[in-house]
């Protein structure tokens, strides 16, 4: 159960300096790449902006911003006219004869202009920098080269927090200067243990800012981790004792986050759902993120992909207390 402590701990409420540098370089710099993992990411996130957009549209709809679309009648006293469409109304409805030239416009030929709005996005990149992920790196690079040419196509907001350790880091602040971006990914290192309840609950805590700066903000998630998590929020620097919880604390972040409405994209470079070491295993965990916050789950393994969409059933059959997390909302709500 999450308490309020573990809330206010410094690897959720605040970033310590930490040695970042040390362990296995991820990539030097971004370069282009011939084996590119080929995830189908942009579809998700385009089906995910759609869905959104529409569960918003009464707000979108009647601003006066964005692109004008196309007409419809007024639904209410309105100056917002759409001039050629409402003289063709008026045209059809009175016609032509002998001399007359002038259209006499009624009320009822009236048309309004409707805006198109398209919502910022946001993504929040989280990786899992922690020593189980050195074998990983090819494929942990080709993920983040790819996610690089999305956000770059689609002028997305893009924030970067990366965890190990015994705590997770805000390495760059949502921007769109993706180039920001790079130079911070060429500096991290991969060594320690996986936080990854922390990593999920600072992540968490970037698209809260955002979103208070901006309500219309779409948020999503995308976590480059192999699911090993081996470090709670409770018992940080003592690691068999925090085994044991560290699932638990993961999943209580997922469901904080789905609370929110804020999926996670799941890529797994070391897919594999049952291990001898771990008491939870990696790939099980990493699908139950995804799971429980409507995301998707890739997870590639000798050079194949596996997908799960959000819509899997796959589930742990141990309830998740919530009684922490209701009482966390709470107090980070005042």
């Amino acid at each position: 159960m999450l308490s309020r402590a573990d809330v206010d701990s410094p690897s959720i409420s605040r970033s310590k300096s930490t040695p970042l540098s040390l362990g296995q370089k991820i990539l030097s710099k971004f370069r282009p790449s011939t084996q590119h993992l080929r995830l189908p990411i942009e579809r998700f996130i385009t089906r995910k902006r759609r869905s959104m957009i529409a569960r918003r549209a009464p707000t979108i709809v009647t601003l006066r911003t964005g692109r004008y679309a196309f007409y419809e009648k007024p639904k209410k006293p309105c100056d917002d006219i759409a001039l050629l469409p409402t003289i063709q109304s008026a045209a059809i409805r009175g016609g032509f004869g002998g001399e007359k030239v002038m259209v006499e416009v009624m009320p009822e030929d009236l048309r309004t202009k409707v805006h198109e709005y398209r919502a910022p996005s946001l993504v929040v990149l989280l990786l899992d920098s922690s020593g189980s992920m050195v074998g990983n790196l090819p494929q942990a690079t080709e993920a983040i080269l790819a996610l690089h040419e999305d956000a770059y196509k689609h002028r997305d907001r893009v924030g970067l927090v990366t965890f190990k350790g015994n705590d997770a880091y805000v390495l760059r602040h949502p921007t769109t200067n993706l180039k920001l971006i790079e130079g911070d990914v060429a500096r991290i290192a991969m060594s320690g243990h996986t936080p990854l309840a922390a990593g999920l609950m600072k992540a968490w805590e970037v698209v809260v800012q955002e979103t208070r700066r901006n309500k219309d903000v779409m948020p999503m998630i995308v976590l480059i981790t192999d699911g090993k998590a081996n470090v709670s929020l409770r018992h940080r620097g003592r690691f068999l004792r925090s085994t044991r919880d560290a699932k638990h604390h993961a999943v209580q972040a997922s469901q904080l986050l789905a609370r929110h409405n804020i999926p996670v994209v799941v890529i797994n470079p070391d897919h594999q759902v049952s291990s001898t070491f771990f008491p939870v295993p990696g790939g099980e965990l990493a699908m139950e993120i995804a799971r429980i916050t409507k995301g998707v789950y890739y997870g590639f393994r000798s050079g194949q992909m596996v997908r799960i969409p959000y819509h899997s059933q796959a589930s742990f059959s141990n309830p998740i207390d919530m009684a922490g997390l209701d009482q966390f909302q709470t107090d980070a709500a005042s």
